[in-house]
C-alpha cells in the first residue's frame, strides 16, 4: 500500500465528500431553475465527465446576474472540485477551490464550515505535497479574511494536518513549533471546539515525544497517554485510538508491565487496522513480542483479526521465532532473532525489538532449565552452561531467580564438584518445610497407637 493509499483510507473512514442528502424523492421536486439545472448535471456524471463539468461551470456562472440562493452555484462548485481531482487536473481542483472560497460569504456559515471541513479530509491526502500545501493556503486566506463562527475549527483542524505531515517527513523542530501554536490557539478556543481537537493535539504530542525518544521522555508520554484517556470527544478516529493506545502499549513495556502492554498493543493494532494504516504492521510486531514475554498461551497470529497475516512475508521471520519458542530451541531462536535484525529494517533498529527478545530469551532458558531440573537427579554445571550459551555466574543468577518464583524447589549447588544436585521430593519421607516439632508429634502418636503390638 502507497503512502496516499494508506492515507486515503484513514481519512475516508470518517468524512466521505459526498453531497448530504442531495438527491430529490418524488415529494421533493425542485422549485428554482438554478436547482433544476445542478440535478440535471449531476445526473450527466456517470455518462459523460466532460458535459456534466460545462453544466455545472454554467450553473457556477450564474453568480454574477441571478438573484437565486447562491446555495446551488457553491454546491454546482463542490462537484467540479470532485470531478477535476478524479481526472487528475489539481491545478483546476485549486481553481475552483478559490471559486468556492470566493461564493462562501454569500451561503449560510454552517453549511460552508462544514463543506470546507469535509474539502480538507477528502483532498488532504493527496500524495502532491505542493498541491496540498496550496489548498491549505488558500482555505487560510479564506478564514482569515472572514470572520467566521467556524474559522476556529478550519484553522485547528489544517494546522493539525499540516504538524501531522511535518512529524510524517521527520522535520521534528518545524513540528514541535506548529504543535506550541495549535496548543495555544486550542486554549483561546470555546469549549466545544477544544473538546473537539484537544484528543488529536495530544495525539500529535504523543508522536512527537515518540520520534524523540520513549524511554527518555517516558514520565512525559505517561502523562499524555493518560490525559488522552480522560479527553471527551464526540467521535475519536480510529487512527487517533491507534497511536494513543500505541503510546500506552509502550509505556508499559518499559515499565516492564508486560501483560498491560500486550493488550494495548493489540487494541492498537485493530484500530490501526480498522483505519487502514501500515502502521499495523508495526505493531502486530510489538504484539507478537509481548505476547511471549508475558507468556500468554494463545499465539498472536491466530485471533481473528490477524489470522491472515500469518501468510504474509514480512511475518514468516517472527513466526519462525515463535515456533523455535515453543520447541524450546535456543539455536533456532538466536538464528531467528539474527534473521530479523539483518532482514527487518524497522524490526532490526527498534530498541523494543531488541529488550523484548533479551526477555524472551530469558523466558526461554528458563522453560530448559527447569525441563533439566525436571529430568535428571544431578547435572554438572557445564553441560548446563554449554546449553543455554551462558556464564556460571548467570547460571547460579538464573537457578537463584527460580527458586524465588518458587518455580523449582530441592536445589543445591555443589561449587566443589560443579554439579547441580535435585532433590526427589516425590519420594522424599516429610515435607521439606516440615518442624521437628511436628516429627516428635508424629512419633508420640505412633506409640501411642501401639503399633506392632503381639495382640492381634
Amino acid at each position: 500500500m502507497s503512502d496516499s493509499e494508506e492515507y486515503s483510507s484513514e481519512e475516508s473512514y470518517e468524512f466521505e465528500f459526498e453531497d448530504e442528502n442531495e438527491e430529490m424523492t418524488e415529494e421533493q421536486v425542485p422549485d428554482s431553475d438554478l436547482e433544476n439545472k445542478y440535478y440535471y448535471a449531476k445526473g450527466l456524471k456517470d455518462d459523460s465527465t466532460s458535459t456534466a463539468i460545462k453544466e455545472f461551470e454554467a450553473i457556477v456562472n450564474y453568480e454574477a446576474t441571478s438573484q437565486e440562493d447562491l446555495t446551488w452555484c457553491f454546491r454546482a462548485c463542490k462537484q467540479l472540485i470532485k470531478l477535476y481531482y478524479k481526472n487528475g487536473s489539481l491545478d483546476k481542483v485549486l481553481s475552483w477551490v478559490q471559486r468556492l472560497t470566493n461564493l462562501a460569504p454569500k451561503v449560510g456559515s454552517a453549511y460552508v464550515e462544514e463543506s470546507i471541513g469535509r474539502l480538507l479530509n477528502h483532498y488532504s491526502v493527496s500524495s502532491d505535497g505542493e498541491f496540498v500545501k496550496k489548498l491549505y493556503d488558500i482555505i487560510l486566506t479564506y478564514i482569515y479574511n472572514e470572520d467566521s463562527p467556524g474559522a476556529s475549527r478550519i484553522w485547528l483542524k489544517i494546522h493539525i494536518s499540516k504538524a501531522a505531515l511535518l512529524l510524517e517527513e521527520r522535520q521534528l523542530g518545524a513540528a514541535y513549533e506548529l504543535i506550541k501554536e495549535i496548543k495555544s490557539q486550542l486554549e483561546e478556543s470555546s469549549e466545544n471546539v477544544q473538546n473537539a481537537f484537544s484528543i488529536e493535539c495530544l495525539a500529535l504530542e504523543i508522536e512527537y515525544y515518540s520520534s524523540l525518544s520513549v524511554l527518555e521522555n517516558l514520565s512525559i508520554l505517561q502523562d499524555l497517554y493518560r490525559d488522552s484517556l480522560n479527553a471527551s470527544t464526540a467521535l475519536t478516529h480510529p487512527r487517533i485510538i491507534g497511536i494513543i493506545r500505541e503510546c500506552g502499549g509502550k509505556v508499559y513495556f518499559y515499565l516492564r508491565n508486560f501483560e498491560k502492554a500486550r493488550l494495548e498493543f493489540y487494541d492498537s493494532f485493530k484500530s490501526y487496522d480498522e483505519a487502514g494504516s501500515i502502521h499495523k504492521k508495526r505493531l502486530l510486531k510489538y504484539l507478537t513480542l509481548c505476547s511471549l514475554i508475558a507468556e500468554n498461551e494463545v499465539n498472536p497470529f491466530e485471533s481473528q483479526e490477524t489470522q491472515s497475516y500469518a501468510q504474509l512475508p514480512d511475518y514468516s521471520d517472527l513466526i519462525f521465532m515463535i515456533k523455535q519458542y515453543d520447541e524450546l530451541n535456543l539455536d533456532g531462536f538466536d538464528r531467528a532473532v539474527a534473521k530479523i535484525e539483518k532482514d527487518d529494517e524497522f524490526l532490526g533498529n527498534d530498541d523494543i525489538f531488541h529488550r523484548a527478545t533479551q526477555s524472551i530469551k530469558h523466558n526461554l532458558r528458563s522453560k530448559i532449565l527447569i525441563n533439566l531440573l525436571k529430568s535428571y537427579k544431578s547435572i554438572r554445571f557445564q553441560y548446563i552452561l554449554d546449553m543455554l550459551h551462558i556464564s556460571q555466574d548467570e547460571l547460579e543468577h538464573l537457578v537463584i531467580h527460580l527458586s524465588n518464583q518458587g518455580r523449582v524447589s530441592g536445589i543445591s549447588m555443589d561449587y566443589f564438584d560443579k554439579i547441580i544436585e535435585v532433590e526427589n521430593t516425590a519420594t522424599a519421607p516429610f515435607p521439606s518445610q516440615v518442624h521437628h516439632s511436628d516429627i516428635l508429634n508424629n512419633i508420640n502418636a505412633l506409640g501411642a497407637l501401639n503399633f506392632g503390638s503381639s495382640g492381634v
